[in-house]
């Protein structure tokens, strides 16, 4: 352990950030996906707290929604071993969006707009 870090919690907690530009609107989730043996991504849970069950439902479904959206078409995932066996992992992602700032611009301008 250097600097008192222990890198096993990285090892067995993946944790990763994720910014997607040019994105549709701006928005940040979190979220655990389970990458089974195939490679293939299925969602979690969302890794935060939500006060009412109407906001979870939304947030679930959108951040389903970005999963499916750009994360299954442009991220190649290798599933976990050991010992030689493939196996189900889980990792945590924190996916932030951004809209082009000339899609910005734009929108600003035709708000401002009378």
């Amino acid at each position: 352990m250097l600097n008192n870090f222990d890198t096993s919690y990285d090892y067995m907690n993946p944790e990763f950030d994720i910014t997607v530009n040019n994105a549709y609107s701006n928005f940040y989730y979190s979220f655990s996906i389970f990458v089974d043996p195939a490679g293939q991504m299925h969602y979690g849970k969302p890794l935060t707290v939500f006060l009412e069950e109407s906001r979870r439902i939304s947030y679930t479904h959108l951040s389903k929604a970005v999963m499916e959206s750009y994360l299954k078409y442009y991220l190649n995932l290798i599933p976990g071993k050991t010992l030689g066996i493939t196996h189900t992992s889980e990792i945590a992602v924190h996916v932030t969006g951004r809209v082009a700032s000339e899609k910005l611009q734009k929108s600003s301008l035709l708000s401002s707009l009378p």
